[in-house]
C-alpha cells in the first residue's frame, strides 16, 4: 500500500514542478513495491519516467515509460493502461515525437472511456491536442 501511495505522491510533486523530489519519491516507491504490485509497478515508472524526461534524461524516461505500458497491457485494469500510456505520452511530447505522442494519448482516451473513466478521458483528450498543437519548434524544420 505505502508503495502505491509514494507512487502517487511522485506523480502529484511532478504535476506541481517539483522534479527531484517527485524522481525521489519514484524511486521510494520502486524500492518498496513488491514485484507482483502491478500497479506500483507501472505507477513508478511512469512518475520517473516523467520526472526523467523534465530532466533532458530522455533514453532513460522513454525506457521507463516503455516498461510501464509493457507492464501494464495485459492486465484488465484499464485505468491503470490509460495512465501508463498518458505517461508514455507525456515523455513522447518532451523528447519532439508528437505522433508518438499523439498516439499514445489516443491509445488511452480509448481505455478510459472504455472504462467510463471520464476525468481519465479528458486528461487523454488534452494530452491528445497538446500533442498535436502546432509550435514554432514544431514547424519551423
Amino acid at each position: 500500500m505505502r508503495s502505491n501511495l509514494t507512487a502517487d505522491l511522485a506523480h502529484v510533486l511532478h504535476e506541481l514542478g517539483h522534479g527531484q523530489e517527485a524522481l525521489r519519491q519514484a524511486r521510494e516507491s520502486r524500492d518498496l513495491a513488491a514485484r507482483d504490485d502491478l500497479f506500483a509497478q507501472v505507477r513508478w515508472r511512469g512518475a520517473a519516467a516523467k520526472a526523467l524526461a523534465a530532466e533532458g534524461r530522455l533514453e532513460e524516461a522513454t525506457r521507463l515509460a516503455g516498461e510501464a505500458v509493457a507492464i501494464a497491457g495485459p492486465t484488465d485494469m484499464l485505468a491503470m493502461r490509460g495512465d501508463a500510456l498518458l505517461d508514455l505520452a507525456a515523455v513522447a511530447l518532451a523528447a519532439g515525437r508528437d505522433g508518438d505522442a499523439a498516439a499514445a494519448a489516443d491509445a488511452a482516451l480509448e481505455l478510459h472511456l472504455a472504462k467510463g473513466n471520464l476525468p481519465g478521458a479528458s486528461r487523454a483528450r488534452a494530452a491528445a491536442a497538446a500533442a498535436r498543437q502546432p509550435t514554432p519548434s514544431r514547424t519551423d524544420a
